[in-house]
């Protein structure tokens, strides 16, 4: 789960910029939940099965928290 954290982390969008650099920047709030989601989607794929899903649910909450 720490390699998905990562990737989640370090996945840059359409800006070029990655979450942690968007966040540093005060253009993502860390607690905008919607938007991590996003991106961990964006990151990781669609999620193909409910076990997936709340694994990436994971990730996300771990990742607002290291952002936070």
């Amino acid at each position: 789960m720490t390699n998905q954290i990562q990737a989640v982390l370090d996945h840059a969008n359409w800006t070029g910029l990655t979450l942690r650099d968007l966040v540093d920047a005060g253009r993502i709030l860390a607690d905008d939940t919607k938007v991590i989601w996003e991106f961990t989607k964006a990151a990781l794929g669609e999620p193909v099965s409910i076990q997936q899903f709340k694994e990436f649910q994971i990730v996300a909450k771990e990742v607002s928290s290291i952002l936070a």
